[in-house]
């Protein structure tokens, strides 16, 4: 089967979803569950690519059109209003939160990622837990950054772009917006 996923953030999402689902909707950051939709199943996935209260909503392909429906028929009630790709990558870049194959890939390790909080050192094994172990000993080589740039005027900065300081590469771009 294809599957589509949908967006809902805001700080009303919890209110939207309350009226079309009877899914528990205080469930904690990173939990899922299944409910239905306008009468069509549907995974809610509690986690927000847009830095605010929110989840994912996994569906079918084929019931994605009612499903959108039915929310942004709930939304008018709560001043739903949709967005697209641009607002969502502005919203992550905001919030420092990182895309696969952007900002994070094999190329870098989940230290470099700056994401240590996910590692259970103390679990007794894991594959790469040696490589990561000594990487953490040895100090990272690089780190993933947020920074703002002041006054970029029309300028966004391409992905893999250089950044010089001093006539020294220091690092390069993974993201900008």
């Amino acid at each position: 089967e294809e599957f589509s996923t949908q967006i809902l953030a805001g700080p009303n999402s919890r209110k939207i979803l309350a009226d079309v689902c009877e899914a528990d909707l205080t469930l904690p950051w990173l939990t899922h569950q299944e409910t239905r939709i306008a009468g069509r199943w549907a995974k809610l996935v509690r986690v927000s690519f847009a830095g605010e209260l929110g989840w994912e909503i996994h569906t079918r392909v084929d019931d994605t059109a009612a499903i959108f429906d039915a929310i942004c028929a709930a939304g008018q009630h709560h001043g739903l209003k949709p967005f697209g790709m641009y607002a969502l990558d502005s919203l992550r870049l905001e919030k420092g939160y990182r895309t696969w194959k952007g900002d994070l890939s094999t190329d870098y390790s989940i230290l470099q990622g700056g994401l240590e909080r996910f590692v259970k050192w103390e679990k007794p094994d894991f594959r790469g837990k040696a490589a990561l172990q000594n990487e953490k000993q040895q100090g990272v080589k690089k780190r993933f950054v947020t920074l703002v740039v002041e006054n970029p005027g029309d300028c966004d900065a391409p992905y893999m772009s250089t950044l010089w300081h001093d006539g020294q590469i220091v690092g390069e771009t993974t993201s900008g917006g």
